[in-house]
């Protein structure tokens, strides 16, 4: 089972996003070392280390940069319709693979995406926060 490994961050302009150091260690990944980037069908994206000899034929090679910044290649920023801004959260794979989702911000109570409201550094859906006045209101 893939599991978050505690970092979340903001996609760049550019489509660029940078790659922390503990997930780069997963796959011994190095600044101005070649990763190879491909969307599973799920849409996760996937970054490996890049070896000529098990490339995937529908990977893209791109080069992180001197702080360990990877460019998202432009089809796949468009297929799964990622914008500058937007939270990235990184995942280590069944097969210690490094796993990029979009990460998308949800109510503390159902896990709902929509009609957010942030109290106390939390997140309250419309339809729980109802809830939550019916039972004040009702004591």
């Amino acid at each position: 089972m893939d599991k978050p490994v505690g970092e979340i961050r903001k996609l760049e302009s550019l489509n660029r996003i940078v790659l922390p150091s503990e997930v780069r260690n997963i796959k011994n990944l190095k600044p101005l070392e070649y990763a190879e980037i491909y969307v599973k069908e799920n849409k996760d994206i996937v970054i490996e280390k890049y070896n000529p000899e098990k490339s995937k034929s529908a990977g893209l090679v791109r080069r992180l940069d001197a702080l360990g910044r990877i460019v998202i290649p432009k089809p796949t920023v468009k297929e799964l319709d990622l914008k500058e801004g937007d939270l990235i959260q990184f995942v280590s794979g069944e097969n210690g693979e490094i796993i990029l989702r979009k990460y998308y911000q949800t109510c503390v109570f159902c896990g709902g995406k929509k009609e957010l409201y942030k109290f106390s550094d939390k997140l309250i859906c419309e339809d729980c926060l109802r809830e939550l006045m019916k039972l004040v209101v009702n004591k």
